[in-house]
């Protein structure tokens, strides 16, 4: 491969390569914040750094990164192949591991493929619950991959590898790669989200090396992958990294409510609920910033923005390329400043609750609402979720019930904050959660792990 065709305005023929293969938005900006990507900038000493990714996601980034753009297979046949020993790698994994969230999620047919969830879960007592089935369907799909995607291979030696990393290892996409450097260098996964172990979970091809967040995604990515014999550690998430700094952070008093939506398909009852709060603004003297979720219809929350004392965030559609809206790196930023500016965060069963306690801030989970779907789903089902249950346990999260449990919640963190008992709630929270964060960088434990320094 003719290096010259690519982005690689910093690449040195004498050194070996740290590649990080990213598929997503999302990760891409995980990867690139502020104290992650000066680790990264230290490791540029000793080795090619190089993005495997898409040239629109790094607008807002360095552009002295080296880029290489992601290749996908394309022969169609293959990729209808692969989607088929794929699917009957997945029912067998599933069946190994028939977590709690899966059994809801099949049953109700929740945010997940139809077809898939009604044959896993009427067929499921006949699919075998075999690993050494599984290990054969994915030995013969990753010889398939690896013959017909010479062109991913020549690639990854062009760059002279010592570590491919995959950020999204879930991912599809991402799995050639991993595939076809596992004959080559070292390689590794870095699990991007708190729920995908447990909720999805299948990775298409288990690398020496997986990362998670902390020890109670250990302990399941153990049970997930555990016959492959992999490497897993906790080191923490690269957004989470201001949590060390965050221990001496002084709230200052506020009346601004943050509120960040959810997925429609997630949560349905967002607009219901905003209602209400408007109703309230001028009674307590509150103001409301609304943050609109990423991949939502912007068009439905404009009647919200003539409202006085209320805000919407951001003030652009981008519906069409949540991708790459995730990936600029004031995404994450402006959620670390609106949090910090805001007395009370307000979300539905959201990841949005550890964000909120990382920056001390109160928190309110909408534990009800007032539509039930037509299969039977309601989103108080997500309870039974087990990366869900220790997100609404403590008692420095209030999981309310009613709209009047909310306003009383809201008014009482106006005044009070957290409590004794519920800061030291809020801190044990913290500690098991991103126990590695508040030592080091999430990227300063991935280097040390693997002695890349």
């Amino acid at each position: 491969m003719n290096l010259k065709k690519t982005k690689l305005d910093n690449f040195d023929d004498t050194k070996k390569s740290l590649c990080f293969v990213i598929s997503s938005g999302i990760s891409l900006r995980n990867l690139l914040l502020e104290i992650s990507f000066k680790r990264i900038i230290k490791l540029k000493k000793k080795f090619n750094i190089i993005l495997i990714t898409e040239k629109e996601y790094l607008d807002t980034y360095n552009k002295n990164l080296n880029f290489v753009q992601i290749k996908y297979i394309d022969n169609k046949f293959v990729l209808f192949l692969s989607k088929i020993l794929n699917i009957f790698a997945r029912l067998i994994f599933d069946k190994l591991n028939y977590t709690n969230s899966k059994k809801l999620k099949y049953k109700y047919k929740f945010s997940t493929n139809k077809i898939y969830s009604n044959i896993f879960y009427n067929f499921r007592f006949f699919i075998p619950e075999s690993n050494l089935l599984l290990f054969l369907i994915r030995k013969i799909n990753n010889k398939l991959i690896k013959i017909f995607s010479p062109e991913i291979k020549n690639l990854i030696k062009s760059l002279n590898p010592e570590h491919v990393f995959s950020l999204d290892p879930i991912n599809k996409k991402e799995s050639p790669y991993i595939i076809h450097s596992h004959d080559i260098c070292n390689t590794s996964a870095i699990v991007k989200s708190f729920d995908n172990i447990t909720t999805k979970g299948f990775i298409p091809f288990v690398p020496k090396n997986i990362f998670v967040w902390n020890e109670i995604m250990v302990r399941d990515a153990m049970q997930a992958y555990g016959y492959y014999k992999p490497n897993i550690y906790a080191i923490g998430a690269t957004q989470y990294d201001h949590a060390k700094r965050s221990n001496h952070l002084v709230k200052t008093k506020s009346n601004q409510i943050l509120y960040c939506t959810n997925s429609s398909d997630l949560y349905n009852n967002d607009e219901k609920i905003i209602e209400y709060i408007t109703s309230l603004i001028e009674q307590y003297d509150f103001k409301l910033l609304i943050r609109v979720k990423q991949t939502d219809d912007f068009q439905k929350w404009e009647k919200y923005r003539n409202i006085k004392n209320v805000e919407i965030y951001p003030n652009v559609n981008f519906k069409n390329d949540a991708n790459k809206y995730c990936s600029t790196k004031n995404h994450q930023l402006s959620l670390m400043e609106q949090i910090n500016d805001s007395f009370v965060v307000i979300s539905s069963y959201s990841s949005i609750i550890l964000d909120s306690l990382s920056l001390k801030t109160p928190c309110i989970n909408l534990g009800y609402s007032h539509n039930i779907e037509y299969n039977g789903w309601s989103p108080e089902k997500f309870e039974g979720f087990e990366h869900i249950i220790p997100l609404i346990k403590p008692i420095c999260v209030d999981n309310v019930r009613s709209n009047e449990e909310l306003k009383t919640k809201i008014v009482k963190r106006n005044k009070n904050g957290f409590g004794i008992k519920e800061e030291k709630s809020r801190q044990k929270f913290i500690n098991e959660f991103l126990g590695a964060n508040s030592k080091n960088s999430a990227m300063d434990n991935l280097v040390k792990i693997l002695n890349l320094d």
